[in-house]
């Protein structure tokens, strides 16, 4: 049975940590944590790294590639970072008919594989953990094997939406079987891999968390963005926020930007992100252009990335989530509940448990950009609406998705999977 933690009652937050009832085990946790790159699943998970209260969790470090952004957010926690590169499965030589490349190239897939097992088996011998945490898929596969040969209790985040294809089915077989816990960030997400031969009963999905304090402290920063940037009060202001990438569909609310200002000339809009990798800065490149083009340069201010997030959200007055294919989840989507603001997104996926069409925000089919400018019309020449839409959005976020609710939940996993783990090593002890 899918286990769901997200409505459980919450616990108290002293200091920014959640303070639990006392248990009797501490966890000494390893980390798997398979890219380099930072966006919204690194961020769910360097919340949840940084409230686990270090009483009952001891985070022994994360194994992390050591180039790019997430090192230095890890670091930034005091999470100690071991580098050891988790491998990808790299795409076969074209044409594959080159005997030689294509022999090249399974010897080096089968070595960097079989080096960092090795490496992996030490480390475990080394840092001893009670629980590993298998961050993604990647991540999961990666080191399946080795904790099945030390009968290890581990878990697994899934942040993604993972298609039924037979490729996925074959890979993900081994540690949907063999883990003793599967975390999800929604139930669409759980759908996803329930479909691949998940037992629902190792299911537990537990939405992310904003600190939704942290939002309402920053509505003084809102007058403050708009003052920097000569944006006067009475302008309409919308948002966008996330990885500058295809897929998140910034050149959707490109092509709703004209429909928009035929209605309202004066609006402006943020784009609040940046290009995670080289083809994502060509598409940037592309969307600038675009704007160009239609004239459109002076109505966009492009931010890259910011650590004031909560502040430019205040100064919004609706924030757009325009994703062209299905989201396991939305951050950005509860941010903007948690600010106050009406959010327009694109349905499909996780997007859906988040916003309630006519409720918190308004749900657009994906990739449609009239469908797009049409709701932003309508909530910039209803000020009424968009009030009722913010006020009921942040109600919810309140709710539903708090860190001391995921934080509460995580624990009671990692309490209940180690606990078991122990009971049958005495188990087994007893016996031999």
């Amino acid at each position: 049975m899918l286990n769901n933690h997200s409505l459980s009652k919450s616990a108290a937050s002293v200091d920014g940590r959640i303070a639990m009832p006392s248990r009797p085990v501490r966890i000494r946790l390893l980390v798997v944590n398979h890219g380099t790159l930072y966006g919204g699943a690194e961020k769910i998970l360097k919340d949840l790294l940084r409230l686990l209260p270090p009483e009952e969790v001891q985070i022994l470090a994360i194994v992390a590639p050591g180039q790019g952004p997430a090192r230095v957010i890890w670091e930034g926690i005091g999470v100690r970072c071991i580098d050891l590169p988790v491998p990808y499965f790299a795409r076969a030589p074209f044409p594959y008919f080159e005997g030689t490349r294509l022999s090249l190239h399974l010897v080096r897939e089968i070595s960097k594989w079989t080096s960092f097992r090795q490496a992996f088996h030490a480390l475990l011998r080394q840092e001893a953990p009670d629980l590993v945490y298998a961050s993604s898929p990647h991540a999961a596969i990666a080191i399946e094997p080795v904790l099945r040969q030390f009968h290890m209790p581990w878990i697994w985040q899934m942040p993604d939406l993972i298609g039924n294809r037979w490729l996925n089915r074959r890979a993900l077989r081994p540690a949907l079987r063999n883990a003793q816990a599967i975390m999800t960030l929604s139930t669409a997400t759980s759908d996803s891999i329930i479909q691949l031969g998940a037992d629902s009963s190792k299911i537990h999905r537990v939405y992310g968390g904003v600190d939704v304090a942290r939002f309402d402290s920053a509505a003084p920063s809102a007058a403050h963005y708009r003052a920097a940037e000569g944006i006067s009060a009475d302008v309409p202001l919308i948002g966008m926020f996330g990885q500058v990438t295809r897929w998140k569909g910034w050149h959707i609310l490109v092509e709703a930007i004209p429909r928009v200002l035929a209605d309202f000339p004066a609006a402006r809009f943020v784009f609040v992100g940046q290009p995670p990798t080289k083809r994502d800065c060509a598409y940037q490149a592309a969307l600038q252009r675009r704007l160009a083009a239609l004239g459109l340069e002076h109505s966009v201010r492009w931010t890259g990335f910011r650590e004031d997030v909560e502040g430019i959200m205040a100064a919004c007055d609706i924030i757009v989530h325009a994703s062209v294919r299905p989201e396991p989840l939305g951050l950005v989507i509860m941010e903007g509940m948690a600010a106050r603001k009406p959010v327009i997104c694109a349905s499909g996926g996780g997007t859906e448990e988040m916003v309630t069409h006519n409720e918190t925000g308004l749900v657009v089919s994906p990739g449609n950009p009239g469908e797009l400018a049409d709701a932003l019309n309508r909530l910039l020449s209803d000020p009424s609406l968009r009030t009722r839409f913010g006020e009921k959005g942040r109600e919810v976020a309140a709710a539903r998705f708090t860190h001391d609710r995921r934080v509460e939940a995580y624990l009671k996993v990692f309490h209940r999977v180690v606990e078991i783990a122990q009971a049958k090593a005495g188990a087994a002890n007893a016996l031999g």
